[in-house]
């Protein structure tokens, strides 16, 4: 994994001699989230964070700050904005954040739609990490994350962090490998999937509504937009393999080269901003490595891992990664923080998978617990 987010940020840094880029300063802030920080991070990682009680650290503070994310998103809704937001919210954030009247909450994210898809995959790990971990403890803890998750992705207004829980249950539910836990949780989706896309219960709750037009794209006046938006792209793009070059599309296109024509094209889709940056080509290659993880973190959950305990968190953490990479699909979350930090860490403790399963059995055998976050092995 290294090498190839190696691969990737040496792409990035080919970039910059994009005839097509109309500024150079603009790649210096966007490849940052493009692919330095995977670059740094993941490898890092794997070198600092190679032990259990690292992935229980991980666990915990994820989950406390998702928490605390949750109970200010519930401020903002029912207490109203402090000061500095309401005024972030009067003069540039009412564009997006304001929608017919009503406050898309954000919590102390950047904005409504990471937060969405960042408490969306947290409340999809929290609950299945509820359902497998030991102690009485850590099953309420992980269980409130997973709770108070879903709870602010709701709130936030954000349709496509819908995507986030929906994806993450069936990938976990394909890491069961249970015929009866696979039925029973393809019923629940099927539930869940009628109850929003072929009914009207709860309609008048503007959260219920609003998620709800996800399921309706047809009826969706943004979604025809984009579709607008991606042909548009596709005629600009079809003889620029390589793209506009990077920081040219989007807020840093806006601000370094308002006059380019990306920068006046919403791109709204991680995607579709790497295949107008980047070109087809860039768009390959980043699909092929996002794709090689997902895979090699299936085989790894799904073979090489034997405790049950560490395949229900490490197959948790994929089922969020892969919920992060639908609703990559309609919104730019998986380059942003917090989202692609923990999404980064995600893969550290999923490809060091056969290190954590051979410690943890180590440990039981010498009566020491797995959980603790005390150092017991060197």
């Amino acid at each position: 994994i290294s090498y190839l987010l190696a691969f990737w940020f040496a792409y990035g840094v080919l970039e910059l001699a994009n005839p097509q880029a109309l500024s150079r300063a603009a790649w210096f802030y966007a490849m940052r989230g493009m692919s330095l920080y995977p670059f740094l991070i993941v490898p890092l990682g794997l070198m600092l964070f190679n032990r259990l009680r690292y992935l229980y650290y991980f666990l915990y503070i994820w989950g406390a700050f998702t928490i605390l994310a949750t109970l200010k998103g519930l401020q903002q809704l029912y207490l109203g904005l402090d000061y500095a937001e309401q005024f972030w919210i009067d003069t540039i954030g009412g564009i997006t954040h304001i929608v017919l009247g009503r406050l898309r909450i954000f919590s102390f994210f950047s904005d409504a739609g990471q937060f969405g898809a960042a408490q969306g995959a947290a409340g999809v790990v929290g609950i299945l990490i509820a359902t497998t971990m030991k102690g009485r403890f850590n099953k309420i803890f992980f269980f409130l994350m997973g709770f108070m998750g879903l709870w602010g992705m709701m709130i936030s207004g954000t349709r496509g962090a819908m995507i986030v829980p929906m994806i993450g249950g069936i990938t976990y539910l394909v890491l069961s490998k249970n015929v009866r836990v696979l039925l029973i949780g393809g019923f629940v989706m099927s539930v869940m999937y009628v109850f929003f896309a072929m009914t009207y219960i709860g309609e008048s709750n503007y959260q219920i509504a609003r998620m709800r037009t996800a399921f309706r794209p047809t009826d969706d006046a943004s979604y025809q937009v984009r579709l607008q938006n991606r042909a548009i792209l596709k005629t600009y793009l079809a003889d620029k393999p390589f793209g506009g070059g990077i920081g040219s599309a989007g807020n840093w296109g806006q601000r370094f080269s308002p006059e380019g024509f990306l920068a006046n094209v919403a791109t709204d889709s991680w995607y579709v901003q790497v295949w107008a940056e980047q070109g087809i080509v860039g768009l390959f290659i980043h699909l092929f490595i996002l794709s090689f993880i997902a895979l090699k973190g299936f085989y790894l959950v799904m073979v090489r891992i034997k405790n049950r305990e560490l395949i229900g968190i490490l197959g948790a953490l994929l089922a969020g990664y892969i919920g992060v990479m639908g609703a990559s699909y309609g919104n730019g979350v998986l380059g942003q923080m917090p989202t692609g930090a923990l999404v980064y860490f995600s893969w550290v403790f999923i490809f060091i998978a056969q290190q954590l399963d051979r410690e943890y059995t180590y440990l039981e055998s010498k009566g020491l617990s797995p959980r603790s976050f005390h150092k017991q092995v060197d």
